[in-house]
């Protein structure tokens, strides 16, 4: 949760506002992190989450550069426990939502 906190913060414009959701129920549990940076191309939808993506030149413009791995750590930590990611472009910005199933 934290690094996806991080990187709406990271990818927003100054003082830009990020949204941050939790539904806690009987049987799932969803977090969503929303932003409304320059989002990313639509086409790199699956590519957005492989290490290095920080290095194309789709992200050169964002105001931090990362190692490109946040997002690989998030989706391989929710796959250890049988979760699921998606992330959707929103034009402006990115809406990354997580969901567990109870068990």
């Amino acid at each position: 949760m934290e690094q996806l906190i991080d990187n709406a913060i990271k990818y927003s414009p100054d003082g830009e506002k990020i949204k941050v959701f939790i539904l806690n129920e009987k049987e799932r549990v969803i977090f969503s992190v929303r932003d409304y940076g320059q989002g990313f191309p639509k086409e790199d939808k699956q590519i957005i989450i492989e290490p290095k993506m920080a290095e194309s030149k789709e992200v050169a413009s964002f105001k931090e550069k990362g190692l490109g791995l946040g997002l690989f750590l998030v989706r391989e930590i929710v796959s250890k426990y049988n979760g699921s990611i998606n992330i959707d472009n929103m034009e402006p910005g990115t809406n990354i939502l997580i969901e567990f199933t109870r068990i």
